[in-house]
């Protein structure tokens, strides 16, 4: 993957991650429909997502994380590197904001109270799984549902990746059967990523032909996003809108493919804003997993109407500024959160390792 690839995929997280923050910032509930322009975007987004993330791990399997220890170890790191801090702010601000305006937290199930039941199954990812007899949200935190399915593609790629015969069956399968149909039935969207990324490095695309496929992909994926007659939530989509979801991931794929045909002619450019998009980029996953709790707070405790310039300014204002405060110890210091996994997979593997004893 070349510098300008990169940094597209940088910008084009943090973008997606902006989008799924304004969907929720535009809804009635939140806003009274302020910005209700941007609700829509949420579901894409996501999709987004997930071929960026089978496009990153192809990326890293094949240049860093060359065995299987690595590959857990980074993706424990990058993910509860995140998750971890988000959890204890949302379980504060849930239980702080619900003290102040109980109204504005009346449907959600606190994490310091009963909701801590449900602490298993958000640690472990499975608030999706079809095992859960209900969707589980940690709190306000309700973004927090596609890691159900993101950490699962992890799981089963890890699996088919790097076991062998009878452990990768058995692992693919169990894991399967622990997801339930709707979360492998999106599974290939994530392997599109993948292919995507294996297509940038073994496929010469003449660049007319790169710059064709670039700017159709990017004309469908917008005319998808702003045509689609789709559900806002992806994980309750159905059969049709599931289809849709497809061919975006499908036109996003080409578009990576296409971009990294023709990056070059981007080299000049990305030069002069590279610092910037990974700046931003570096705060994506705190973005996503905690302008939730932080919107729901505001609600509850701002004290100006939801039509004021105040209130309006706040909620978008207040959730960006404690994000990039917030990552600042999560995402961009993940070397010590890898550090501290590498320890303890390495005090696991001691602890596990058979004693010999000598007579």
């Amino acid at each position: 993957m070349n510098r300008e690839t990169s940094v597209y995929l940088d910008a084009l997280r943090f973008l997606a991650a902006l989008a799924v923050f304004f969907s929720h910032v535009g809804t009635r509930f939140h806003s009274g429909g302020f910005l209700w322009q941007a609700v829509p975007l949420g579901a894409p987004a996501v999709v987004v997502f997930f071929v960026l993330s089978g496009f990153v791990i192809a990326f890293v399997t094949e240049r860093r994380e060359t065995s299987a220890r690595d590959y857990a170890v980074a993706r424990a790191a990058r993910i509860y590197s995140v998750v971890i801090p988000t959890l204890v702010l949302t379980a504060c601000l849930d239980w702080t904001g619900s003290q102040i305006n109980p109204i504005a937290y009346e449907n959600i199930s606190q994490l310091i109270g009963v909701g801590a039941w449900h602490l298993p199954a958000i640690l472990l990812f499975l608030q999706m799984s079809w095992i859960s007899s209900v969707s589980i949200s940690p709190g306000s935190d309700g973004a927090y549902w596609s890691l159900g399915y993101e950490v699962i593609y992890y799981a089963l790629f890890g699996f088919g990746f790097y076991c062998r015969k009878l452990l990768r069956i058995v692992g693919c399968v169990a894991l399967g059967s622990i997801a339930g149909p709707h979360i492998i039935g999106l599974f290939p969207i994530w392997l599109l990523g993948w292919a995507a990324y294996h297509a940038c490095g073994k496929t010469s695309v003449h660049p007319r032909l790169g710059w064709t496929a670039f700017v159709t992909s990017l004309g469908v994926m917008i005319l998808w996003i702003v045509f689609a007659n789709v559900s806002v939530d992806l994980a309750e989509h159905h059969v049709w809108e599931i289809v849709q979801d497809y061919g975006l991931a499908i036109a996003f794929a080409v578009n990576l493919v296409s971009f990294h045909a023709v990056s070059n002619s981007f080299a000049a450019f990305i030069r002069k804003v590279e610092k910037q998009i990974r700046w931003l980029a570096g705060a994506t996953f705190t973005l996503y997993l905690l302008h939730l709790p932080v919107i729901f707070f505001i609600k509850a405790t701002v004290p100006w109407p939801q039509d004021s310039w105040q209130f309006r300014t706040a909620l978008i204002g207040l959730p960006l500024f404690v994000v990039f405060c917030v990552a600042q110890i999560t995402e961009r210091r993940k070397e010590g959160w890898r550090s501290a996994f590498d320890w303890i997979f390495n005090y696991v593997a001691v602890w596990a390792r058979p004693t010999v004893r000598k007579y």
